[in-house]
């Protein structure tokens, strides 16, 4: 096995054993986002183990899609947690962002956004057109977004261990 499928399979793992661990304190609403973006940043995991593992070489182009989707909805919830960390709303961003998930699933899995896929040694060759600008343009305004969030409580807040736990966001994002 190559790293670059071991890497995937022990994020995953990680990914399970600290979604785990959180469920019991899912009560209030930043731990129960922050749990759901635990359990993403499992499947993302899973997905490009997968995809690396190459087990069957004509699921390559399946798993890259799903690969595709699941990094946006990584980013999505990450946002969606920032969002609730600072006491705000889900919001109309939030809206938008998992209906341009859903426009992205069926955009990938109908073939318009990963053209080609497959992995030679380990090394996965893939193409995603113009979609790629796309995808970044996305991508940015929800890092941007979040971190303008982040940066804006930082700021306003007087408290040490707040101002802590959001640098540690900051620098994590």
């Amino acid at each position: 096995m190559a790293i670059w499928t071991l890497i995937p399979l022990v994020t995953c793992f990680a990914y399970i054993i600290l979604f785990v661990f959180s469920l019991p304190s899912i009560k209030g609403q930043i731990n129960r986002v922050f749990t759901f973006y635990l359990a993403i940043s499992a499947v993302w995991s899973f997905c490009a183990f997968m995809l690396h593992l190459n087990a069957i070489p004509e699921q390559a182009l399946f798993w890259n899609e799903a690969l595709t989707i699941v990094l946006i909805w990584t980013l999505i919830t990450y946002y969606h947690f920032i969002r609730a960390f600072a006491n705000k709303p889900a919001g109309t961003g939030i809206l938008l962002g998992y209906v341009f998930l859903v426009i992205l699933a069926v955009l990938s899995f109908t073939g318009y956004i990963v053209q080609y896929a497959y992995v030679t040694d380990g090394v996965l060759y893939h193409s995603l057109g113009i979609s790629i600008y796309f995808l970044g343009a996305a991508s940015l305004t929800f890092i941007g977004s979040g971190l303008y969030i982040l940066v804006k409580k930082y700021r306003s807040s007087i408290d040490p261990a707040d101002r802590n736990r959001t640098m540690y966001l900051i620098i994590g994002w």
